[in-house]
């Protein structure tokens, strides 16, 4: 499918393109690679953490980042290189964490806690 003809959400859920995931931003389509072997290592750790968290503690159900944000209270954007994760609870409370800074649920995920240096494995790949 032409880019530019692509203009609405149900266009952009119908692409398929290996190895490429697509966002649709104001009307434009933009393609991006996939995030790569050391982003999906620590996201699967903070995955694991956060999954058996609320499981154990009946708090409901964990969603991947391909699921959309647009209800989301709380989001956590989890950069391995610079080993920070940024938390945003709105437009203008962000806030980001690094080494012994404590990630916690806040009230959308009471009870769960972890450093931010335990989400990434060691050592630090080389970037690229």
């Amino acid at each position: 499918m032409d880019a530019r003809t692509v203009t609405t959400a149900d266009d952009l859920l119908g692409l398929s393109e290996p190895g490429y995931r697509f966002e649709l931003v104001r009307g434009e389509l933009r393609r991006k690679t996939g995030a790569g072997h050391w982003h999906g290592a620590v996201t699967n750790l903070l995955t694991e953490f956060l999954a058996r968290h609320v499981r154990t503690n009946g708090l409901g159900l964990t969603y991947a980042a391909e699921t959309g944000f647009l209800l989301a209270r709380l989001v956590w954007v989890v950069d391995p290189w610079q080993r920070t994760v940024t938390v945003f609870r709105a437009r203008d409370a962000i806030r980001s964490l690094r080494g012994d800074d404590v990630l916690d649920g806040e009230d959308v995920v009471p009870g769960f806690a972890a450093r931010v240096a335990e989400l990434f494995p060691a050592p630090v790949p080389p970037k690229g």
